[in-house]
């Protein structure tokens, strides 16, 4: 698995079992993890997945100038 600053990053798992709401996956080092079902409802134990991982840039910087706002507005609080 490389996840290379993840553009473009992903990796392989199996669903191992399903608890509640959750999807518990085993990956090929036999570590665990977890992801809410809601994400994939149609899954059922045994489904071998590939998950990608994308920075999402856009989001970021939405974030990144909504901060800049914040703090341009606490600078000018007498």
């Amino acid at each position: 698995m490389k996840i290379d600053g993840l553009a473009g990053g992903s990796m392989k798992a199996v669903i191992d079992r399903i608890e509640g709401d959750w999807i518990v996956f085993v990956d090929d080092k036999e570590r665990t993890f977890e992801i809410p079902l809601e994400y994939c409802a149609e899954a059922e134990e045994g489904d071998h997945i590939e998950i990608v991982l994308t920075k999402d840039t856009s989001a970021q910087e939405e974030a990144e100038k909504r901060i800049e706002d914040l703090r341009s507005k606490l600078r000018r609080v007498p």
